[in-house]
């Protein structure tokens, strides 16, 4: 039995909060049409139509909201496990970096390198 990817589920978790493909996409940082296909994937490889769609939207069915609600948690308590193996906490965390328009990528790239340089 081949299972579902973890990423499946991480997007078909980010579905069910926005229940709309395009907001879900964007928060998934993949197109609409890549984030469709993988939530298509996933209900053909489970067997069960997750998401209703239709031309006035879309939203979980039944099975959708029950197996949500199982995935959630489940996902939940691996990403805990991972993040509790030692050497995870001085793991690289995501580093955001946000500039003024009126600074210019001039200053930005200056930054930058020197950032990659020195870390």
């Amino acid at each position: 039995m081949e299972l579902p990817s973890i990423q499946q589920l991480r997007n078909f978790v980010i579905y069910s909060k926005y229940g709309n493909f395009t907001a879900a996409a964007k928060a998934a940082n993949i197109t609409q049409s890549a984030f469709s296909a993988q939530m298509k994937k996933l209900e053909e490889l489970l067997g069960v139509r997750l998401i209703e769609r239709s031309n006035r939207g879309s939203h979980l069915t039944p099975e959708g909201k029950a197996f949500y609600t199982k995935i959630k948690h489940i996902l939940g308590e691996l990403e805990a496990v991972v993040s509790e193996l030692p050497g995870r906490a001085a793991a690289a965390q995501p580093l955001a970096v946000g500039i003024m328009l009126s600074l210019g990528d001039v200053h930005m790239n200056r930054h930058l390198a020197y950032f990659q340089d020195h870390h």
